[in-house]
């Protein structure tokens, strides 16, 4: 290859040194552990931008065709928690199902083989499970990455289309609070447990975490979320008992 694309010539000895290397970098890159975790620095990122995205068909869909259903049926509130528990269950299997794929490339591709422990499970299945059961692992560490991350953060974008007629601010605001939290409670480290990011990064964390640590930083967006839909619904029943008097 040498020969051929630098026209550079080695000898025998440094061919057989220059093959060995090759070789050595791509088994250290075929490992199951690495391919995943290579995206953990994207997914911090990038997933709520693609979680406020995909929030926009409810959003859409509630400025249209919800009123309409809403007139027909008469049942706000049923017809509201119903419609928000399916969108936000459709856009988490949406982003849970393009991770398992991603994933089971991986599998077919890679070595099970890891040079470190993710210990977040043990605690459950007892020490070293993660090398003795590296992808059902990584498909309880999507599960919570992915799939309850997207919902509890479609809700909360849910819900602040509920404050406002102007969908970019159902986008906007998840976005917003995500990184400004992640900030603020990411300087000081008595409560970067609280700080969203901790969630997409658990993987990168000690031992003595467990789930509940890691699902606490979407206590606050679930229970805003929680207590607004309850206002609306409060606030509906009151406009339709006025109108009704």
């Amino acid at each position: 290859m040498f020969d051929y694309t630098l026209n550079f010539h080695l000898r025998p000895e440094e061919l057989e040194f220059a093959n060995t290397m090759q070789k050595d970098l791509i088994s250290s890159i075929s490992k199951l552990d690495d391919y995943v975790s290579a995206t953990y620095t994207f997914t911090v990122t990038l997933l709520p931008l693609f979680v406020s995205a995909l929030s926009l068909v409810y959003v859409f869909e509630k400025k249209g065709y919800f009123h309409f259903k809403h007139i027909r049926e008469n049942k706000y509130k049923k017809i509201l928690i119903k419609d928000i528990l399916c969108h936000a269950l459709l856009n988490s299997i949406t982003i849970y199902l393009a991770y398992l794929i991603f994933l089971f490339v991986g599998i077919a591709f890679n070595r099970f083989e890891s040079d470190v422990d993710r210990p977040l499970l043990n605690y459950i299945f007892g020490r070293g499970f993660y090398f003795s059961n590296m992808v059902l692992y990584h498909i309880i560490d999507g599960f919570i990455r992915f799939f309850i991350f997207t919902f509890v953060y479609s809700v909360f974008s849910f819900s602040i289309s509920l404050c406002s007629t102007k969908y970019y601010y159902s986008m906007l605001s998840p976005i917003v609070y995500y990184f400004f939290t992640s900030i603020i409670f990411g300087i000081g480290f008595k409560y970067q447990f609280l700080s969203p990011t901790f969630t997409q990064g658990f993987p990168s964390y000690g031992s003595n975490l467990t789930i509940g640590e890691v699902l606490t930083p979407l206590l606050i967006p679930f229970i805003f979320s929680i207590g607004v839909v309850v206002y609306s619904c409060i606030r509906n029943e009151k406009v339709c008992a006025f109108k009704n008097s």
